[in-house]
């Protein structure tokens, strides 16, 4: 009679076709080493070692709540390999044999990696108790410097109580995570119990380190459960919407799924990093079909996310916001704080969320998508206004963020044309009480300053301190370098005229523009503006005509600022695109006003049904005409008006101004007779529209060679 065998048992899985032979002995040597770990605890406390086949249920169970169980073979320095196996439930144990490769090999001898040269694992179930299913691991040691066998003896034990315990902590989480009718809090808190019931020691025992560890274990098991639940939800996408979603959004998934911090996975809901994610898939592949068709553009997409914050205590409402953006060449950069600065132009009053930006910068064609999200002090929720104006204006103002690095700018010191500065003002200081002489000429720029070369010409009077004296003593942000001084003649024969030449550097982060460009007007005036506090009063040489402009533009600033108007780069692009360039300095400012105003209301304009968009307006004598379209090929019919127009008796000023995929252009026509704007309007009208007529055609003749393509594809 055949001797009956407890530990028979057979794989959890069914072996791939044709294995069955090859995997037979494999199995048979799993079955043996089960057999010898688990014999003894089959009989633990019986008289006999012959199995009763009417306490199988007894047996098992005293099998079942011994694991995880852990043995190890014994080892010296004649036999310097260890066997150590773990037989544990299959139940919420996944990834257990990687981590138990890595546990051992690391901290057996802290410092050192231990080699492990032979691995065995197995899935399987009991044959005479089939219910339940576990998993066993066995891993080979080879211990390479015998001087290391004792710290290893020592410490074989406790590592194998301390992955025991990890093991049962873990596999209790992900039971708890997966509970769904249970909130986090209550998660956590049972979660904790759990642990602290594991090391046999009291709620209030436990060290904050193992709460902390309580908390990061919750953190982690409730990232995988959410990435796993991610994966099942996307999946109807692929029938929903086969078009959008191809097959490639799995690997576009795991991808992205990467860049997700634990922390994040857990703390958001699981809807919100589904649309996430599809909504990344999606931007990117538009902006790569952009790229495609018009490989010279910028392509934008951006998306508005409102959600909740899961916090330990609290839920904070936020607001995500994805981009996804081409670079135009190698030097353009588009990081955490030009989103933000982006999010702060429409909304001033949001903070970003640390730890929430996502970025994803791969491929060959440039493409980079970037997540941030902002919330309000208080926890208060963002109005429908606010979600309605960053829908609206966040392309746009993303498109102005975008930095591009440019080389560091050096004009060699032209010291002929310094000599003739100084000449030409040298002629100018005639008298005692004339004013210091200046001239602001642009010298460099490096990766973190401005320079300029400043020709200074003031009579030395006498019990005047010397200038290099005021320079050095007061108080400035001007870094002064290489001061020169030199006497070029004298008044009435004895007041000597003295010529300074000297480099001032500024810092030039304080005069960067919202798309980072350098804004030199402003560093100029800075420059004279603080030489003037220094020295006294001066006459800008060179910069008369600048400093008519500068107060021309700040007049119209605060005009603005009454009404609410805060667009400052706008505002600047309109106003020095100004042509001629005269008429910087001589137009009204209340007449910019309206024309800006004009400007305002053709960017607001929908242009998904019109071609173009044509406002305008009468102030006192000038008549005012703004035209916008987003086919930039209109600039050859606008350039054409603007020609003729020249050669005719119009006195007329031009802006041209482009924001985002919007080309603006405006007029400003003084006239004696409404008769004169009246054709003027006409002339502009009839001109877009047989420019829309050609555009039409034009879209027609691709719409029929398209269809033709098609046809030719399908035979």
């Amino acid at each position: 009679m055949e001797k009956f065998f407890l530990s028979k048992l057979k794989a959890n899985f069914p072996l791939p076709i044709g294995y069955s032979s090859m995997y037979c002995g494999y199995v048979n040597s799993i079955e043996t080493l089960v057999d010898r770990i688990a014999t003894p605890i089959f009989f633990e406390g019986e008289d006999s070692t012959e199995p009763d086949k009417d306490r199988l249920g007894v047996y098992f169970q005293r099998f079942h709540d011994k694991v995880p169980f852990i043995s190890y073979s014994p080892f010296d320095s004649e036999h310097p390999c260890i066997s150590v196996t773990l037989i544990c439930s299959t139940h919420h144990t996944h990834g257990v044999g990687r981590f138990m490769c890595d546990f051992y090999s690391r901290w057996l001898v802290p410092g050192k990696q231990i080699p492990i040269v032979g691995t065995r694992s197995l899935a399987f179930r009991f044959e005479h108790h089939p219910n339940q299913t576990y998993y066993l691991n066995e891993i080979i040691l080879y211990i390479l410097d015998a001087q290391d066998i004792p710290l290893i003896k020592s410490n074989l034990q406790p590592l194998s109580n301390e992955l025991k315990i990890n093991i049962l902590a873990v596999q209790h989480t992900r039971h708890v995570i997966s509970i769904k009718s249970l909130s986090l809090d209550q998660k956590k808190l049972l979660i904790q119990e759990n642990i602290s019931s594991l090391l046999d020691r009291s709620s209030k025992e436990i060290e904050t380190s193992l709460w902390e560890y309580a908390n990061q274990l919750t953190t982690k098991c409730l990232a995988e459960d959410k990435v796993t639940q991610i994966k099942d939800q996307i999946s109807p996408l692929l029938d929903l919407k086969p078009t959008a979603f191809d097959r490639d959004i799995y690997s576009e998934m795991h991808q992205f799924v990467t860049h997700l911090k634990d922390d994040f996975t857990s703390s958001h809901e699981i809807k919100h990093i589904n649309r996430l994610i599809s909504y990344n898939y999606i931007f990117r592949k538009i902006v790569r079909n952009g790229l495609a068709s018009e490989p010279t553009k910028r392509h934008i997409s951006a998306k508005a996310l409102l959600t909740t914050l899961h916090l330990t205590t609290s839920h904070c409402p936020i607001l995500g916001i994805l981009v996804c953006l081409n670079f135009l060449n190698d030097h353009e950069i588009f990081e955490e704080k030009h989103l933000f600065n982006a999010v702060l132009s429409i909304l001033p009053d949001c903070h970003l969320i640390p730890q929430s930006t996502i970025s994803d910068r791969r491929g060959s064609k440039r493409i980079c998508s970037l997540y941030i999200e902002v919330k309000k002090e208080h926890h208060i929720p963002f109005t429908g206004k606010e979600i309605k104006d960053i829908k609206k204006k966040i392309s746009i103002e993303i498109e102005d963020k975008v930095e591009g690095l440019v080389h560091p700018v050096f004009i060699h010191r032209n010291e002929e044309e310094i000599m003739k500065n100084i000449v030409d003002l040298s002629r100018q200081l005639k008298y005692i009480h004339d004013l210091p002489q200046l001239i602001v000429n642009f010298h460099k720029q490096t990766s973190f300053e401005i320079s300029f070369i400043l020709i200074l010409l003031k009579i030395r009077k006498n019990k005047e301190p010397p200038l290099k004296e005021i320079f050095s003593q007061c108080p400035t942000i001007l870094k002064i370098y290489h001061h020169d001084i030199k006497d070029v003649g004298f008044v009435r024969k004895s007041y000597p005229k003295e010529a300074h030449v000297l480099e001032i550097r500024l810092d030039k982060k304080q005069f960067l523009r919202k798309d980072f460009s350098v804004d030199l007007y402003k560093a100029r005036l800075c420059v004279v503006s603080e030489i003037t506090r220094l020295v006294g009063d001066v006459r800008d040489y060179n910069g008369g005509m600048i400093a008519k402009q500068y107060e021309t533009l700040s007049a119209l600033k605060a005009l603005l600022l009454e009404e609410g108007v805060h667009n400052d780069f706008l505002l600047e692009n309109f106003f020095y695109s100004l042509t001629p360039n005269y008429m910087q300095s001589i137009l009204p400012p209340l007449l910019l006003k309206k024309f800006f105003f004009q400007l305002l209301a053709v960017l607001e304009h929908e242009f998904s049904k019109d071609t173009f968009r044509i406002s305008s307006c009468v102030h006192e004598d000038y008549y005012i005409l703004m035209l916008g379209a987003v086919k930039a090929s209109f600039r050859e019919v606008v350039n054409d008006i603007i020609e003729n127009l020249s050669t005719a008796a119009y006195e007329i000023s031009h802006t041209w101004v482009t924001l985002y995929d919007i080309t603006c252009v405006g007029f400003l026509l003084r006239y004696d007779k409404a008769q004169e704007y009246e054709h003027f309007h006409a002339t502009v009208e009839i001109a877009m529209q047989q420019w829309e007529k050609n555009i039409k055609t034009q879209q027609a003749e691709q719409s029929s060679l398209s269809f033709l393509s098609e046809l030719v594809d399908q035979h």
